[in-house]
């Protein structure tokens, strides 16, 4: 087998279309549009309904799911094709596999490990480095982010990391002029860095506004402590069509993120044509002021103030007002 092969963990594909999911499948897709010939292989069972997989090919191998399918089940597609090479797109490269590249979208873990349960914590602080290690490259999503790994892990050269920012599925995500409504959206996990409490708490406090709360939950995060609010409306997680729509029909966008790899949901947000207010912290700035410089409305907050959020939501919700 040539060493040019080029096959990539799909394990995504059995999991809805979210965070470091939608990353993986939008480079897939960029990858297709531009030719590069890969396989993607996932182990059987369903493929979440969210990923048109037209023009892709897809092998199912094996059972299994989490790290442990692709640290202890995949390397078995690979005990005859040991010149191909597997890239990872989601996170961790499987040790047992020789020619690996990772991602690393970022290391919240080590930021504040208390946003996490212990055994995520504790799996991740030790496989990690391990993984970066034995990689023969590594992807990561910022030039934050890239900073950060370097410093964390001093023993990586950086000619080894290679930043690719996530591609933004302008299929759905495109400028529209439409007429804004009074609401204010925020799309994020219920992850604690999130900071999804403060910003309900800060919106609580002013009954005449109203939130709206795109996302899900995920059971390796501590409790999140978000307060039950009459103004906020905590919608799940919905599809592509529906978030264009609230993106497209808000006043504004809200992101009070404590720690980001890179931040997607603000970019979709500004592609739309909707004005953004996000935490003040080095990556937003990496990844929306571009938009600013452009002419686009980029506002940025203190994230631990909750009058200063406040502030950031009434803001948005002026500028449809005037």
């Amino acid at each position: 087998m040539s060493s040019n092969q080029l096959y990539i963990n799909g394990r995504f594909l059995t999991q809805p279309i979210t965070g470091v999911n939608r990353y993986a499948y939008e480079r897939c897709r960029k990858m297709l549009r531009e030719g590069t010939a890969f396989t993607l292989v996932c182990p059987h069972g369903k493929l979440s309904s969210d990923y048109d997989l037209e023009g892709m090919t897809v092998r199912r191998f094996g059972w299994g799911h989490s790290h442990f399918w692709a640290q202890l089940v995949l390397p078995w597609f690979f005990v005859f094709k040991r010149h191909a090479t597997l890239l990872c797109l989601m996170g961790l490269a499987p040790l047992l596999i020789p020619h690996t590249v990772m991602t690393i979208h970022d290391l919240a873990f080590l930021y504040n490990p208390r946003w996490y349960s212990r055994a995520y914590y504790l799996f991740y602080r030790w496989m990690t480095p391990l993984c970066a290690r034995h990689a023969e490259q590594i992807i990561t999503v910022s030039n934050a982010s890239k900073q950060d790994i370097l410093t964390r892990y001093p023993f990586l050269n950086e000619h080894k990391i290679t930043v690719i920012p996530p591609e933004i599925n302008t299929r759905f995500f495109t400028h529209a002029a439409v007429d804004r409504l009074p609401f204010v959206l925020a799309v994020a996990s219920l992850a604690p860095r999130k900071n999804l409490p403060r910003l309900v708490r800060a919106v609580a406090a002013d009954p005449a506004l109203h939130l709206k709360i795109v996302g899900g939950t995920n059971r390796v995060f501590a409790e999140t402590g978000i307060p039950h609010a009459t103004n906020v409306e905590m919608l799940g997680r919905v599809t592509d069509n529906d978030l264009r729509h609230l993106y497209r029909t808000a006043a504004g966008f809200i992101y009070p993120s404590l720690f980001e790899g890179f931040g997607i949901p603000p970019i979709e947000a500004l592609a739309c044509g909707c004005p953004v207010a996000v935490a003040d912290i080095p990556v937003l700035h990496e990844t929306c002021d571009p938009y600013l410089r452009q002419g686009l409305t980029v506002l940025y907050f203190d994230p631990t103030d909750e009058t200063a959020i406040l502030s950031a939501v009434k803001r948005l919700i002026n500028n449809i007002q005037r």
